[in-house]
C-alpha cells in the first residue's frame, strides 16, 4: 500500500476525503489526517508517507511552510496542494518550490485520484521503500554504470509476500574502516550464506563501515526463526575460524510487508538485539547506543540541492552545504567513510547529470578517478573535491546555457507534438528528450516561468477553447482531442484557467 498524509484544518474536508475516496481499491491507505503543518509535522518525527495532500492556507503552519521543512528532508516526496481560487497565486509559488500538482476547491474525486495516480507513476512509488532505497543506494551507488535495481526489486517483491528478518554482522569499528578487510569479510559471510541457503532467500542490503547487512526471507515465520539462529550458529563457528578479530550478531524484528522492512533495518543496529560475540563486549564493536538514522539521513538529505546549486554554478553556496554536513559528521562522531559517501555521491551525480543533460564534456583523467577521495582527513578531502568542483562548474559553464535553452525548446516541441496524448507526462517527455525528469522539471520552470503541468495545460485549454467557438463538436469530444479521457476532469482544469465550465464558455461566447 502506498502512504497517503491529508493535511487540511476543516475536519469535514480531511474526513471526507479519508472516507469517500476509495484508496484502498486503488492501493493507497490514508496513514493519517493532520490538522495543519505542525500537526503533520510531528507525524513525520516517527512515521513516514509516500504522498502529501495538502491544504495551503491554515493556522500554525501552513502547507508551503511545510512543504519547505520537508523538501529539506524529503526532497523526492510528491505534495500535491488543494485550495480555493483565492489562493491561487499561493498554489503558483508551491509548484515553484517543487509541489507536484495542485487542485481547486470543490475538490473532485476523479481528478484528485488522477493527480495521485500520476505522482505514484512520475515518482515510481510501487518499487520501493524510499528510506531504505535511498540508504542501499549510497552504498552501492556506481558512477560508470547506473545502480542495479534488480536486487531491491527482488527484496520488495519476496518481502510483501515472506516474512523477513534483518541481519546486521560487524566487527570493530576501526576494522570495518579497511576496504581490503571489508571485501575479505563481506566474501567469507557471503560464501557462508550461500551454504546456508542454496535456494538464496536473502539479499544482501548494505556492506559498509557500519557492518554487512542482508535480509533473510521465508513464508513460514516458525523456519525463519530457525533459520536465524542457524546463521547466528554458523556465523560464530565458520567467522571465528576465518578471522581472529573480535566479531559480532545483530537481528532487527521478524515481520511482514515491505513497509516494515526499514523497521527490521533499523533495528539490526540496536543494541538490544544483540544475538552473539565472540568473547566481546556488544558496545565495543561501535554501537555504543541506537545507531542515530536521523541524524545519517540528514546528511544526504540535501544532495539535490546541492547538485542543483552546481549547475545553476553557485559553487560558493554549493560549498557551504557541503560544509555544513562535514561538520555534522564531526559533531556526530560519524565516520570519515560517511564524509566520503557523501562527496562521491555529490560529485559523481553531478557528473552523471551532465552526461544525461547531453552535454559533451571531456573530463581531465584526474576527474574521471576516485583518487581526490582517498584522502585520510576530513579537511584534506573536502578541501579537494571543492577544486575538483571548481574545475567541473567551470568546464560547463560555457555549455549549460545554450544546452539548456536547447533541452527545453526540445521539450516544447515535443508537449505541442503531443498534447492530445492522453498519456502525455512528465517521465514520457524525459525519456524522448533523454533527459533527467528532476532537471528537466526544474530547468523548465526557470527557463519558461511556469510549471510543466501548467505550460501543458495551457496549450490543452487554448485549443479547447478554439474547438468551442469555432467548430460542433461535443464537449466529450472536445475532451478527448486534447488528452483529457475524463471530462470531469476537463471541466475542473477549463474552469480553472477561465473561471467558467465549457458549456458555459461557448454560450458565453456565441450568445
Amino acid at each position: 500500500m502506498i502512504k497517503v498524509l491529508i493535511v487540511d484544518d476543516e475536519y469535514t474536508i480531511r474526513k471526507g476525503l479519508e472516507k469517500t475516496v476509495p484508496w484502498q481499491k486503488y492501493g493507497y491507505s490514508v496513514e493519517y489526517t493532520a490538522k495543519n503543518g505542525l500537526d503533520a509535522l510531528d507525524y513525520f518525527k516517527e512515521n513516514y508517507a509516500d504522498i502529501v495532500i495538502s491544504d495551503i492556507k491554515m493556522p500554525l503552519m501552513d502547507g508551503l511552510e511545510l512543504q519547505k521543512k520537508l523538501h529539506s528532508k524529503y526532497p523526492e516526496l510528491p505534495f500535491i496542494f488543494i485550495s480555493g481560487y483565492e489562493d491561487f497565486k499561493y498554489a503558483k509559488e508551491a509548484m515553484k518550490y517543487g509541489a507536484f500538482s495542485y487542485i481547486l476547491k470543490p475538490i473532485d474525486i476523479d481528478e484528485l485520484l488522477t493527480e495521485v495516480n500520476r505522482a505514484r507513476e512520475e515518482y515510481n512509488l510501487d518499487s520501493y521503500n524510499v528510506p531504505l532505497k535511498n540508504i542501499i543506494e549510497r552504498n552501492f551507488f556506481d558512477f560508470d554504470k547506473a545502480w542495479n535495481f534488480s536486487n531491491y526489486e527482488y527484496l520488495c517483491n519476496d518481502c510483501e509476500n515472506n516474512y523477513f528478518c534483518v541481519v546486521t554482522i560487524r566487527c570493530r569499528h576501526d576494522d570495518m574502516k579497511s576496504n581490503i578487510f571489508l571485501l575479505a569479510f563481506q566474501s567469507k559471510i557471503q560464501e557462508i550464506m550461500n551454504k546456508c541457503f542454496p535456494k538464496k532467500n536473502y539479499v544482501l542490503i548494505e556492506a559498509s563501515s557500519r557492518g554487512i547487512v542482508f535480509c533473510i526471507m521465508n513464508s513460514d515465520d516458525k523456519i525463519l526463526k530457525y533459520n536465524i539462529a542457524k546463521v547466528v550458529n554458523l556465523m560464530s563457528e565458520k567467522l571465528g575460524e576465518s578471522f581472529a578479530l573480535p566479531f559480532g550478531v545483530w537481528t532487527g524484528g521478524i515481520y511482514k510487508g515491505i513497509s516494515k522492512l526499514i523497521d527490521s533495518y533499523f533495528e539490526s543496529f540496536n543494541n538490544d538485539t544483540f544475538r552473539f560475540s565472540n568473547n566481546i563486549e556488544s558496545n565495543e564493536l561501535g554501537f555504543h547506543d541506537t545507531f542515530d538514522f536521523d541524524v545519517y539521513n540528514s546528511l544526504f538529505s540535501n544532495e539535490d540541492k546541492i547538485i542543483r546549486m552546481l549547475f545553476e554554478g553557485n559553487t560558493d553556496e554549493a560549498k557551504k552545504e557541503l560544509t555544513k554536513q562535514k561538520n555534522n559528521i564531526i559533531e556526530n562522531h560519524l565516520s570519515i567513510e560517511d564524509a566520503r559517501l557523501l562527496l562521491r555521491n555529490v560529485f559523481y551525480k553531478f557528473i552523471d547529470g551532465i552526461k544525461k543533460s547531453g552535454q559533451i564534456l571531456e573530463l581531465p583523467h584526474k576527474l574521471n578517478s576516485y583518487g581526490f577521495l582517498s584522502f585520510s582527513t576530513f579537511d584534506d578531502m573536502f578541501e579537494k573535491t571543492f577544486e575538483m568542483l571548481d574545475e567541473v562548474v567551470t568546464l560547463i559553464k560555457p555549455l549549460h546555457y545554450n544546452q539548456t535553452n536547447k533541452s527545453m525548446e526540445d521539450v516544447k516541441s515535443y508537449i505541442k507534438e503531443h498534447y492530445s496524448d492522453p498519456y502525455l507526462s512528465l517521465t514520457s517527455i524525459a525519456d524522448y528528450v533523454n533527459l533527467n525528469p528532476s532537471y528537466i522539471s526544474t530547468e523548465f520552470a526557470k527557463y519558461e516561468g511556469e510549471c510543466l503541468t501548467n505550460y501543458i495545460a495551457n496549450i490543452r485549454i487554448n485549443r479547447a477553447k478554439y474547438l468551442l467557438l469555432n467548430s460542433a463538436f461535443k464537449i466529450t469530444d472536445i475532451s478527448n482531442s486534447i488528452g483529457y479521457i475524463n471530462q470531469t476532469y476537463f471541466s475542473t482544469v477549463f474552469r480553472r484557467f477561465t473561471g467558467s465550465t465549457p458549456s458555459e464558455f461557448r454560450k458565453k461566447r456565441l450568445e
